[in-house]
């Protein structure tokens, strides 16, 4: 079972002939912790919610913008943090 789930997850991986991505840039980088460094998540004890614009270029056709959506919390069974950015 556990070889026939890694040839799955292989298989799939390896469909993804190419990808296109760019890491999303910040003027106010500390703005967004959790995009500055994932160690960050649940430094602080509530719950935190972060949501991010940036339109670079806005006068150019097909300007860059960028948006970002973070969550983060702290959590006491692990000592430390969880989060997750979109």
């Amino acid at each position: 079972m556990l070889k026939t789930l890694h040839c799955l997850m292989i298989g799939v991986i390896s469909c993804f002939n190419f990808v296109y991505a760019q890491d999303a840039e910040f003027s106010q980088y500390f703005a967004n912790p959790l995009n500055l460094n994932p160690a960050l998540a649940g430094n602080k004890m509530c719950p935190r919610i972060i949501f991010n614009y940036r339109n670079q270029w806005p006068s150019i056709a097909n300007g860059f913008i960028t948006y970002t959506a973070s969550y983060d919390m702290y959590m006491e069974k692990l000592h430390g943090g969880i989060g997750f950015v979109l």
